[in-house]
């Protein structure tokens, strides 16, 4: 499967599922092709997607998944493998608040119940950590 077919499939799960998947990553590179995937400080693996076009939507769905339309990406973006786990959040905030919650809690498994100003705080960290990436 090609990179716009893969996201076709992909990319209404990532706006559906924004909240847990919200880490992307701009990067830059000065000479040459930007890499295909990164691992960062705190071992976060992300993967490039590259500009282009496909089509999002569908005809049988819910109705906010309609009309099916085409997208354009301008520009290319770095995104996580995984959403952001509660030890990527307790390494770079201290702290995880799900610790006590035996249901949902392991390292693995991903940071739930935080809310967008939480969220604004473990990116500004992230960036600090990170010297400047841009992390959004």
């Amino acid at each position: 499967m090609d990179r716009i077919a893969a996201l076709r499939v992909v990319w209404p799960a990532l706006l559906v599922c924004a909240l847990s998947s919200w880490l992307i990553v701009a990067q830059q590179t000065k000479t040459g092709s930007p890499p295909r995937e990164f691992t960062n400080s705190i071992g976060m693996k992300f993967v490039r997607i590259d500009p282009g076009t496909f089509m999002m939507g569908s005809t049988r769905g819910n109705p906010d998944e309609q009309p099916v339309h085409k997208v354009t990406l301008t520009e290319g973006f770095y995104l996580q493998v995984t959403e952001v786990t509660q030890a990527q959040w307790k390494a770079v905030t201290g702290t995880n608040p799900l610790e006590s919650e035996e249901i949902v809690a392991g390292p693995d498994k991903p940071i739930l119940n935080v809310s967008w100003e939480d969220a604004v705080q473990f990116i500004n960290r992230l960036n600090a950590t990170e010297n400047g990436a841009k992390y959004r």
